[in-house]
């Protein structure tokens, strides 16, 4: 619902830039308008970033929540169903049955986590890309951020905002090394289905990496298992880097007006 929103204001502000581009007799009042227009988009799309990583985290928290729920029903039904038997009926039950929790507890999380690994990615993705497209609106330069190249979507986006636009990214704050580590982590899940690749001196990175983080495991077959709570914590990493880079924007915008 709120990129439908998102996406109707982002429309709606394009209409008014439209008629407030249009020739006017004094000039100042033209580029007062423009850098209104651009802080308006900016205001919104600070407000965008906020309710994106808190619908998804309330999103996940409730899929977790719901897992927890469903192993705890098929413990009270079992329970129930096995109450009138001996204790060696019950562990043979138990047995032929037990690959229920296994899907419940194991499987389906797994299979979510990873979805939303991806997922969140996108949105990093998408937010940084939107104040890129932003920037190239309003600034003086014929470079477009699809011009550039870099190891990645954020990467790109990185380089646009630092070399084009002028902007302090706030590359040397610990949310974007974080962040650089869970992309790494992504990409594993996305090319190699969360399994460990690459050199030995790659592999003994990430699994230094999985060992200090306790979101984290690596099964026998050295791919990578998620647990509770990552998804959350990237999207922490998320909001930790966007409300540096929200004051690297002020700071930029204070000084271009100055």
């Amino acid at each position: 619902m709120w990129q439908l929103i998102k996406s109707v204001l982002l429309n709606l502000l394009n209409a008014i830039t439209h008629i407030y581009n249009r020739p006017v007799k004094q000039k100042t009042n033209k580029e007062m308008k423009k850098i209104d227009i651009k802080k308006l988009r900016i205001q919104f799309f600070k407000s965008g970033v906020r309710n994106d990583i808190e619908e998804f985290k309330y999103h996940v928290v409730g899929i977790e929540n719901h897992f927890k729920t469903e192993v705890n029903n098929l413990i009270d039904y079992h329970e129930r169903a096995t109450s009138d038997l001996s204790d060696e009926e019950k562990n043979e039950y138990f047995e032929f049955y037990s690959d229920g929790y296994w899907w419940l507890e194991e499987v389906f999380p797994q299979i979510q986590r990873k979805s939303e690994l991806i997922g969140i990615f996108t949105v990093l993705e998408h937010n940084l890309n939107l104040l890129c497209s932003i920037y190239q609106k309003h600034i003086d330069s014929n470079i477009k951020l699809s011009d550039l190249r870099a190891e990645g979507i954020i990467d790109t986006a990185k380089k646009y905002l630092e070399k084009v636009v002028g902007l302090n990214f706030p590359s040397n704050h610990r949310s974007w090394s974080e962040i650089k580590r869970i992309q790494r982590i992504r990409n594993l899940f996305v090319h190699n289905d969360g399994k460990l690749k690459g050199s030995e001196k790659d592999k003994k990175s990430i699994k230094d990496y999985i060992k200090r983080l306790n979101y984290l495991d690596l099964d026998q077959y050295e791919r990578i298992l998620i647990k509770q709570g990552f998804t959350v914590y990237c999207l922490d990493q998320f909001r930790e880097l966007f409300d540096e880079l929200f004051k690297s924007v002020e700071e930029f915008e204070n000084q271009s007006n100055n």
